[in-house]
């Protein structure tokens, strides 16, 4: 047996099933790490990434025994919002039995204490968190955003390539002459669209486009940005390719994206086909491109478990700037 994992005891009687399928279970309990999990379930309330931070599991593997414990009838679930909560079902206490009764181990408890913390530390600030740091959206910070703008100068036109919520864009909209806005979802450029008439922004242009292939603009650009869109890239030195095409000789772009990580989770559940980028492939990736002046600098780490890292890079097309004049 794995040190520091509770033994299995099972309990000839004092049993209630409370309609359990009872091969499942077992074998759901047949598996140390995934008694570990139910321990910390019957203690508290937990998400699955607060139990990928705590045992430092890969967030697909603790998807995976959560299902199964839920599948088994171990688990319960409580959707809130854009989480769920997971926790030891009622009538289980059997089930107690079977772990032995040895409870958390020592390293369990100090990690379950520091979650718990995180989360009540966590509160205050989500719930006036503006949507741009909204859970579930790594890498995509005000604190980023604000290290990334101070490289820049006057905006002139710019291209946004990736939508996403808006947020960035619309503050792009603020002090840029021109913005295109840039998304394969209809739907989300016609709420941009929306929220820019509500706000009065009249120098915003949406353009219905994926950014893997050419996308035609009505005129060239002063800046693009990509904002936590390249890792959606199929390929992204084709992506960054056409970036620079876009672009005014001397023009720049705007990189900001996820520095490599190993959370996989992040491909089916968010749509990312990359995990991040090392500073020095992102910088390749730009070179390769046709770029100059590259200057990549890491962001801030995200407050929330697993603690993504942005990477922020600025880069510039070859050629004398010449913007369009108002």
């Amino acid at each position: 047996m794995t040190a520091g994992l509770p033994r299995v005891i099972l309990p000839v009687r004092n049993m209630t099933m409370n309609d359990v399928d009872l091969p499942t279970a077992f074998k759901a309990l047949g598996d140390p790490q995934r008694l570990r999990l139910l321990l910390l379930l019957r203690r508290e309330e937990l998400t699955v990434s607060e139990l990928t931070a705590l045992t430092g599991l890969p967030q697909s593997t603790v998807s995976g025994m959560v299902r199964t414990l839920s599948d088994a009838g171990l688990v319960a679930a409580r959707p809130d919002g854009r989480q769920t909560f997971y926790r030891g079902a009622p009538g289980i206490g059997w089930a107690e039995a079977a772990l032995g009764g040895e409870g958390l181990a020592p390293e369990d408890e100090q990690a379950l204490a520091d979650v718990l913390r995180a989360r009540d530390g966590a509160g205050a600030e989500e719930s006036e968190a503006a949507p741009l740091e909204r859970p579930g959206l790594p890498g995509r910070s005000w604190e980023a955003l604000a290290r990334a703008l101070l490289l820049l100068e006057d905006l002139g036109v710019v291209a946004d390539l990736g939508v996403g919520s808006g947020e960035l864009t619309l503050l792009l909209a603020s002090e840029a002459r021109r913005v295109y806005a840039v998304d394969r979802d209809p739907a989300v450029l016609k709420d941009l669209a929306r929220r820019a008439a509500a706000a009065r922004v009249a120098n915003l242009v949406t353009v219905r486009g994926d950014f893997d292939d050419p996308v035609p603009l009505p005129g060239p650009a002063d800046l693009v940005v990509l904002s936590q869109s390249l890792h959606c890239a199929r390929n992204p030195g084709a992506t960054l390719r056409h970036a620079r095409d876009l672009l005014r000789p001397g023009g720049r772009i705007l990189v900001m994206d996820l520095l490599a990580h190993d959370q996989e989770w992040v491909r089916e559940r968010l749509g990312h086909l990359h995990l991040g980028f090392t500073d020095a492939v992102l910088s390749g990736l730009l070179e390769a491109a046709g770029f100059t002046r590259i200057a990549v600098e890491r962001g801030p780490l995200d407050r929330r478990p697993p603690r993504f890292r942005s990477l922020l890079a600025v880069a510039t097309r070859p050629g004398r700037h010449v913007k369009e004049s108002a």
